[in-house]
C-alpha cells in the first residue's frame, strides 16, 4: 500500500522528475569534465580552446539566461492555467501539474542551469601557472542551450495544445478508462449484499481515521490478510472519495483488537488532502460532468462543449457498465468472508451523474436533444 501510495504521490508531483534531470546535468558536467582532465584528451581539445575569460562569458550567459526563460514561461503559464481553469475546472491545473512532458521541460531548464554553474566552477588556475579549462563540458553547454531553445519551442506548443478543452476533455476519458481498469474485479462475487449483511451483523465495533482528508484508495487484499491474521471480520463502510476524519467511522469490527493491529487496518486506508481518480471512479466522472455543467452557464454559455462532454460522459458511463460489478467481499486463505467493502452501486454512480445534469441541460434545446439521446442508449445498459 505505501509503494502503491507513493508511486500515486510521485506522479501526481511536480518536482520528482525535474530534480532527477537536474542531478543528471551536474553528473553530466562532472563527467565530462573528467574526461577533459585526461592528459590524451586535453592535447586534442586544446584546438577548441575558448580562453578562461570566454569560457566563464558562455557559462554565465546561458546559465543566467535559460534560468530567467524558465522562470518566465511557467510564470506566464501559471497565469494562462489559472484563467482556463476558472472556465472549465480545477482538474485542469491537476493535468498540468501531472503532465510529463511539462515536468520534463522543467528538467532540461533546471538542469542546464546547474549544469553551467557546476562546470564554472572548474575553471581555475593550476599548478604550472596556466588555468585549465573544460573545453569539452563548455561545448556542451553550448549543445545543452541549443536543446533549450528547441525545448522551448515544444514547450510553447504543449501549453496552446494543453489549454484547449477537447485536450481537456481527452484526458478526462482517459482517467474514466483508467480508473474503470483498476476496480474491474479480479473475481466474481460469490454473494449478494444482504447475504454479506448477514455475515457481519457482528461488526458492531466502528473505528474511526487517525487523520483527515480524502479516502484515496483502499488495499482490499492486504486488508483482508490483516482481517486473517487477527482473526477478525472488518466491514468498510466507506469508499474511495469520501471526506473521513477523526469523528466518522470508516470501518467495524467483531472484535476489540490491540493497538497495533488497528494500525495495520489503518494502513490499509490512504488518506490524502484531494481526491484522485484511481479508484473512485465517482471523481473520475466528475470532471466531464463539471465541464458540461460549467459550459452551460450564463457566463460561458457554450453549449457544443457541452454536448463534447456529454459524449465522453456517455462513452464512460457504457464501458463501466459492460464491467462486472466491482469485487465488495475478500476472503481467507480457507476461503472464508472476512472483508466487506460498503461501496456504491452502479445504479448510485450513474443517478448521481444525472442529477448534476438534469439541472443545467434541459435549457438549451441542441443540448437537451444531446442529453435525452444519452440517457436514452444509457438505459440499453442498465
Amino acid at each position: 500500500m505505501k509503494l502503491t501510495k507513493l508511486k500515486a504521490y510521485i506522479l501526481d508531483s511536480f518536482w520528482f522528475k525535474p530534480l532527477i534531470i537536474s542531478l543528471c546535468g551536474i553528473l553530466l558536467s562532472e563527467l565530462l569534465v573528467q574526461i577533459e582532465s585526461l592528459d590524451s584528451v586535453g592535447e586534442i581539445t586544446y584546438l577548441f580552446n575558448l580562453g578562461a575569460d570566454g569560457a566563464r562569458s558562455i557559462l554565465t550567459t546561458i546559465g543566467a539566461s535559460i534560468l530567467g526563460v524558465a522562470a518566465m514561461s511557467f510564470s506566464l503559464t501559471a497565469t494562462t492555467i489559472a484563467t482556463v481553469s476558472s472556465s472549465y475546472g480545477a482538474r485542469l491545473v491537476r493535468n498540468f501539474m501531472t503532465n510529463n512532458k511539462n515536468q520534463i521541460v522543467l528538467g532540461v531548464f533546471s538542469g542546464t542551469f546547474l549544469y553551467c554553474v557546476w562546470t564554472l566552477r572548474y575553471i581555475h588556475s593550476i599548478n604550472n601557472g596556466g588555468i585549465f579549462i573544460p573545453n569539452i563540458a563548455v561545448h556542451g553547454a553550448i549543445v545543452l542551450a541549443i536543446i533549450c531553445v528547441i525545448v522551448l519551442i515544444y514547450f510553447i506548443h504543449q501549453i496552446a495544445e494543453n489549454t484547449q478543452i477537447s485536450t481537456l476533455l481527452s484526458q478526462a476519458r482517459n482517467d474514466i478508462n483508467e480508473s474503470i481498469d483498476i476496480i474491474n474485479p479480479k473475481k466474481e462475487d460469490r454473494k449478494t449484499k444482504n447475504e454479506a449483511i448477514k455475515n457481519f451483523n457482528s461488526c458492531v465495533i466502528k473505528k474511526g481515521a487517525e487523520k483527515e482528508g480524502y479516502l484515496q484508495m483502499i488495499d482490499a487484499n492486504r486488508l483482508s490478510k490483516v482481517a486473517e491474521d487477527c482473526g477478525i471480520k472488518i466491514k468498510v463502510v466507506v469508499e474511495p472519495g469520501d471526506y473521513v476524519h477523526k469523528n466518522k467511522d470508516i470501518f467495524a469490527i467483531n472484535k476489540a483488537v490491540s493497538k497495533s493491529e488497528n494500525k495495520r487496518i489503518l494502513n490499509c486506508f490512504s488518506i490524502g488532502d484531494f481526491r484522485t481518480p484511481h479508484q473512485d471512479i465517482r471523481f473520475a466522472f466528475q470532471q466531464p460532468v463539471d465541464v458540461a455543467c460549467r459550459a452551460l452557464s450564463p457566463g460561458i454559455n457554450d453549449p457544443f462543449t457541452a454536448m463534447s462532454a456529454i459524449d465522453i460522459i456517455e462513452s464512460g458511463v457504457i464501458e463501466y457498465l459492460k464491467q462486472p460489478k466491482q469485487q465488495r467481499f475478500f476472503y481467507d486463505s480457507d476461503e472464508k468472508l472476512n472483508v466487506f467493502i460498503d461501496i456504491s452501486s452502479k445504479e448510485d454512480v450513474i443517478n448521481n451523474i444525472y442529477k448534476s445534469l438534469d439541472t443545467y441541460c434541459m435549457d438549451d434545446p441542441r443540448v437537451k436533444e444531446k442529453y435525452l439521446a444519452f440517457k436514452k442508449n444509457i438505459s440499453n445498459y442498465r
